[in-house]
């Protein structure tokens, strides 16, 4: 992973915050990008990307874009970013479960395009 740049996309959660450390421990430049709020950690080989929500294709972009303006180059992407409704299901709506879905394709597909 030596010198290469990645972007975890969910890389706030407890499985993204080891994938960062791992990553970042075998030489790989990270972004993190996360819904939740990051402590705007900055590193040469880190930068934290927090309240970015990845649902929204305009928010995904400019969060995805900025990682090679930051390192100069974006090698690969990794996905952990999720979404979770805490209510029944019956008592959920059609919005809340198309907010959730919108977090996968966004990331993959803006992380492609070059």
């Amino acid at each position: 992973m030596k010198g290469r740049v990645l972007t975890v996309a969910g890389g706030l959660g407890a499985l993204g915050r080891s994938v960062v450390e791992l990553a970042r421990s075998r030489g790989a430049s990270v972004a993190s990008i996360d819904l939740g709020e990051s402590d705007s950690s900055l590193a040469t080989d880190f930068i934290a990307l927090g309240g970015v929500n990845l649902s929204d294709l305009h928010e995904a972009r400019k969060a995805i874009d900025s990682v090679p303006r930051h390192f100069g180059k974006l090698d690969a992407s990794i996905h952990l970013a999720g979404g979770y409704l805490f209510e029944r299901f019956s008592e959920s709506s059609p919005a809340a479960w198309q907010r959730i879905e919108l977090v996968r394709p966004w990331t993959r597909t803006l992380s492609l395009v070059d």
